[in-house]
């Protein structure tokens, strides 16, 4: 299948496009010569025991470039982190902002992200915490231009342990990036209807443009750079079940009304999903 055509190629296929572009294996940028340089953030400037504060990777992405959402794409992968803490500190998953759409020459349709992008957890410490603490976070990831370059670094930050807290200089990127967060279960924002493998989503009341992002599970979809966007309230996609059934079908809804524009988790059962199960039986698969 050609890459340029955007049909949503499975995950594996992905990771085999990514590699088709021009990436440069030789070109593992050192802290000075990053196209994305990340740091580590926190919230607050000190956390108590037994509490939670939000932590983010933040990464300053050099104009021009991208990192990609962990969505499904032509091409590219999300950055990865691996945390290190101490015994008895956990910590949440990663809050994903919602991405953007991009085309590049070929037709090839990426979720990415530019100039900024902030990725939130929630630390928590353990009850008997007292003394500070370093959290760090081993970091990979492949950002893009004209071509690609893989990156990585390791971050830390140093978190007092303190009932005392205050805002730290932070705050402002931890707001920015938790308000393009999807509001979760938001069912009252739109309406679908399935006819066969062709599902309607129509914004409800006005709407001045919406487009989705499908998550990487996403069912093939044929002219998705045309088909995932469209001007009004309703959004027609055409699936395919080139790649398997259509169980459901997940990801952002991208709405926007007047100035403002809003995301929602996305998720519904697709033509194919399993069939209810009557009260003291099991559903079969259609």
């Amino acid at each position: 299948m050609p890459i340029g055509t955007s049909q949503f190629l499975p995950p594996a296929a992905a990771l085999a496009a990514a590699l088709c572009l021009a990436v440069d294996a030789n070109a593992q940028a050192d802290a000075n010569e990053r196209q994305a340089q990340p740091t580590l953030i926190a919230e607050h400037s000190s956390i108590a025991p037994g509490s939670t504060v939000r932590i983010a990777v933040d990464f300053a992405i050099n104009p021009g470039w991208h990192l990609y959402w962990p969505g499904r794409n032509d091409t590219g992968f999300e950055p990865q982190v691996e945390w290190e803490l101490p015994e008895g500190w956990t910590i949440g998953d990663l809050h994903w902002p919602a991405p953007i759409r991009y085309v590049s020459p070929g037709d090839i349709l990426d979720h990415i992200y530019e100039d900024r992008l902030t990725l939130i957890a929630d630390l928590t410490a353990p009850a008997d915490a007292t003394d500070a603490v370093d959290i760090a976070a081993e970091l990979s990831w492949l950002v893009c231009k004209d071509v690609c370059i893989p990156e990585d670094a390791r971050v830390s930050i140093a978190l007092p342990v303190s009932a005392s807290s205050q805002p730290t200089q932070h705050a402002g990127a931890f707001a920015a990036a938790a308000a393009r967060w999807p509001v979760v279960s938001d069912t009252a924002a739109f309406t679908t209807d399935w006819t066969g493998t062709t599902l309607r989503i129509a914004a409800t009341g006005a709407a001045e443009r919406i487009a989705f992002f499908p998550h990487v599970d996403a069912p093939g979809l044929d002219n998705a750079i045309d088909a995932l966007a469209t001007d009004g309230r309703l959004l027609t996609l055409d699936f395919t079940r080139e790649f398997g059934p259509i169980r459901h079908v997940s990801g952002i809804l991208e709405i926007t009304r007047g100035n403002a524009t809003s995301w929602v988790a996305f998720d519904v059962p697709g033509p194919d999903a399993p069939a209810a199960a009557p009260e003291g039986g099991t559903g079969a698969t259609r």
